[in-house]
């Protein structure tokens, strides 16, 4: 991702695009949305690249036809929702995107009992000690 700013999304209903470096601003969703195009086929994408560059985002839209690797953990999740312990964020994806769980000490729990990514999963817990974030995924 080149030459990313921070950006901090304060009210509502807004979508952020970033495609190839360029940052394209939209205000027509329903939540505040960071989408991103242009990703390389089989290339990983760590969400910690955002740490601290992008808040306030309940939505993360990967969805670009290209099977990539997607890596975070409960920090992460935090940093990017800025909600604390009521942080939830939704990722939209590629039916075959890999998600890759990498927060040191994270516990991680999904919907259908499993402690691992499962592409048929939609929902995970994590916690860590005193800290909760939740993940949902809309997959297409």
């Amino acid at each position: 991702m080149a030459n990313l700013s921070t950006i901090a999304v304060m009210d509502g209903n807004n979508t952020i695009s970033q495609t190839n470096g360029s940052i394209i601003y939209n205000n027509d969703g329903s939540i505040d949305t960071l989408q991103i195009t242009g990703i390389t086929a089989g290339s990983s994408l760590a969400l910690s690249s955002f740490d601290a560059k992008v808040t306030s985002i309940e939505k993360l839209d990967i969805l670009d036809t290209k099977i990539s690797t997607l890596t975070f953990g409960l920090a992460d999740i935090q940093a990017m929702v800025d909600n604390g312990n009521t942080s939830t964020l939704t990722i939209r994806k590629d039916s075959g995107d890999i998600l890759s769980f990498t927060g040191a000490g994270d516990t991680v729990l999904n919907n259908l009992g499993g402690s691992t990514y499962d592409p048929l999963a939609t929902h995970y817990v994590f916690t860590n000690g005193a800290l909760t974030a939740t993940l949902d995924f809309v997959t297409v």
